[in-house]
């Protein structure tokens, strides 16, 4: 596969030419064709069923993006041609490009709802450090004063308390304790 875009063009009942649009050249020319065959060239293969008409022309080209609004408008307009000569293949090729867009669709709202799960994720883990800092802001500034400075001054009585009892203890010897 080349991803040039290629036609078969019926040149007689039984016969058809393959011609890569691409660069212009012709790949083959007088091929038998029948009914119900696969077609073969450059890799592709494809079947074209009941009897072409001399002229009748198939394309086969890489797929592409399409906007869907112009599958629809290439539909509408495929429905307003006048005959039913191409009608059927119209009509496949424009439900083909209907499903590629519906596909390309969904694979966007899949991306975009992924993105979303995970803006939700960040923004739920974001209000929760919130909170967290909101408590630890709280405990920093809202401070009852009058409890502090009561245990403050607890914690220095026991601490000078403790310090007068090492000091006492420190100072004795056994010659003390025998006399």
């Amino acid at each position: 596969l080349t991803g040039d875009s290629y036609s078969v063009n019926f040149t007689g009942a039984a016969t058809y030419n393959v011609v890569d649009t691409t660069t212009g050249a012709t790949l083959s020319s007088g091929n038998a064709y029948t009914s119900g065959q696969s077609v073969t060239f450059a890799g592709l293969s494809f079947d074209i069923n009941g009897s072409p008409a001399v002229g009748d022309t198939f394309t086969a080209k890489p797929s592409n993006n399409q906007s869907i609004f112009k599958a629809l408008t290439d539909l509408i307009t495929q429905l307003q041609t006048p005959g039913t000569a191409g009608l059927s293949a119209g009509l496949a090729v424009a439900n083909g490009n209907i499903d590629q867009g519906l596909d390309n669709v969904l694979t966007v709202r899949a991306s975009v709802g992924s993105r979303l799960k995970e803006l939700d994720s960040l923004d739920s883990a974001g209000a929760d450090r919130n909170v967290q800092y909101s408590q630890t802001l709280s405990q920093l500034q809202d401070l009852d004063y009058t409890k502090a400075i009561t245990d403050l001054t607890q914690q220095q009585t026991i601490l000078t308390a403790a310090q007068q009892s090492f000091a006492k203890i420190a100072g004795l010897s056994l010659f003390n304790y025998l006399n």
